[in-house]
């Protein structure tokens, strides 16, 4: 594939700005411990505790985001073997901090990402189904034009179970279908 010279400029933005909003915080930060046999002490990494005023600013930044970078005003999509395209680009919504998914989603829509992905182990889709139905609301946006991703989580591997955790992810997500589902 030859992607035009402007679409590889967009492309920079993106995974630029998608950098930086990496490195800026704009991800939530794990706090974890491990533990080996033989280890003697417990190793830990702090979390980062964001004030209100942080939040704030955060959510500021994301509200204009559109006006500070710019909109991708043409998408590039892939052909898919059943006729449907998957735009190249989408929005992963792992570790997202659950107090700025809303604005995030509105973010990267307005900016015009159409490709979200999620996953019920994110423990985050009521929160994501509200933000997308938000843009779709507010005349940003139709389901159509959307590619949501989801997947299916190990503990619903069995065939009996695979219809109910979709089911329960699209419940959650408030939406009647996906554009892919894939084991996770």
């Amino acid at each position: 594939i030859t992607l035009p010279k402007s679409f590889k400029m967009k492309c920079v933005s993106v995974f630029l700005l998608t950098l930086c909003l990496f490195v800026m915080g704009k991800t939530a930060r794990a706090r974890y411990e491990s533990t080996t046999v033989r280890q003697t002490a417990t190793k830990k990494s702090t979390i980062h505790v964001i004030t209100d005023e942080e939040y704030n600013r955060k959510i500021e930044e994301l509200i204009t985001g559109k006006t500070k970078y710019g909109r991708m005003e043409s998408m590039l999509y892939l052909p898919l073997a059943d006729g449907h395209e998957i735009p190249v680009l989408a929005l992963g919504t792992a570790l997202t901090d659950p107090r700025l998914i809303q604005h995030v989603i509105g973010a990267a829509i307005d900016m015009g990402y159409r490709a979200i992905d999620t996953a019920y182990i994110y423990g985050n889709e009521k929160a994501i189904g509200q933000a997308i139905k938000a843009k779709i609301d507010d005349g940003t946006v139709r389901r159509e034009d959307l590619f949501i991703m989801s997947k299916l989580w190990s503990t619903y591997h069995r065939t009996d179970l695979v219809e109910v955790a979709c089911k329960a992810s699209l419940e959650n997500l408030g939406l009647d279908y996906f554009d892919l589902y894939m084991i996770h």
